[in-house]
């Protein structure tokens, strides 16, 4: 037998090795395929899709709220009235309403995208936190620097409870149907609150590190802690009972959300990275660098991803 390859062989090899290297870096560029949201002048802590409208929202640090095109990332309009820098931005499936959040103590809720605004609602004696939608927009729940944790009426704007705590809340999820949200605790702990009664449902304890994040997924069935020793940790909404814990990840994740069909974990990462990991098992996915600075929070939807950073950037990434 003949140690050289015959022509055929040849070219079937060299054709398969072209078509192998091509459709690795389609798949790859297909998923990293960026659209830059220009305009910011500050930093960029939040961001949300308003799927309805095919928009997706922006909260920065200059005090404005910015709308973009998720079709093509076109800026499509900036809206001013908080009087100080915004600290998140919220909204839910359906909607025709965003709500910001601010340093300045309110939430306001606006019309999209006419920009216009519905209400503003003194939440807080200090700084917004957090503002938070559940999924059929009747509920807005709110933590401010004033450790409090308070539930509005989305509609009108009227306080609904208000949870009293002694330590600094950080961070904040709702889950679907707006009856649950799950906040920081002390030390290194995530407390669960009912939003009927006011009252503690339940304080996971056991943590190396402070809770950073959280967010439930989509079935509300779930939810997801992202800590300060670089974990994140998987719970059984109902029952508190940890699932699945991933280690070793090699920076704070600032920011963690369940992709649209609830099978995946996303990750905003210190170091400039977006990393997704299987939300069933935490398997590791794949990672792709988003931004060269700090990436501060992750939405998603079926089809995308947004991402907002501390360089003053933002991007949206199609799967």
């Amino acid at each position: 037998m003949s140690r050289w390859l015959s022509l055929k062989e040849a070219i079937a090899i060299i054709v398969l090795f072209v078509m192998v290297n091509v459709v690795g870096l389609w798949a790859i560029d297909f998923f990293q395929t960026e659209i830059r949201l220009i305009g910011h002048r500050g930093v960029v802590p939040a961001i949300a899709f308003v799927d309805r409208h095919q928009l997706v929202a922006t909260a920065c640090s200059d005090g404005k709220l910015r709308l973009f095109s998720t079709r093509d990332g076109e800026p499509l309009r900036v809206v001013t009235g908080h009087s100080d820098r915004l600290t998140d931005v919220t909204s839910y499936p359906g909607a025709d309403d965003v709500a910001t959040a601010s340093a300045d103590g309110t939430i306001r809720v606006w019309k999209v995208p006419e920009g216009i605004q519905r209400r503003s609602i003194d939440a807080h004696d200090g700084t917004v936190l957090a503002a938070k939608y559940g999924d059929d927009g009747l509920v807005l729940v709110s933590i401010g620097t004033d450790r409090t944790l308070r539930v509005w009426n989305a509609t009108n704007g009227e306080r609904k409870q208000e949870i009293v705590v002694r330590y600094d809340l950080k961070c904040l999820a709702v889950n679907s149907t707006g009856s649950m949200a799950a906040t920081n605790g002390p030390e290194n702990e995530t407390v669960i609150w009912s939003l009927r009664t006011g009252k503690e449902l339940r304080r996971i304890v056991g943590q190396d590190g402070a809770t950073v994040a959280i967010a439930f997924s989509h079935d509300g069935s779930r939810f997801v802690t992202s800590n300060e020793d670089r974990t994140l940790v998987c719970f059984d909404a109902g029952s508190g009972k940890q699932q699945h814990q991933i280690n070793d990840i090699p920076c704070r994740v600032n920011s963690v959300h369940f992709t649209g069909d609830d099978q995946c974990l996303v990750g905003a990462m210190s170091n400039g990275m977006v990393t997704i990991w299987d939300s069933n098992t935490g398997e590791f996915r794949r990672s792709f660098r988003a931004d060269q600075n700090e990436v501060l929070c992750v939405a998603s939807s079926l089809t995308m991803m947004a991402t907002g950073s501390r360089s003053r950037t933002a991007s949206l990434w199609r799967y």
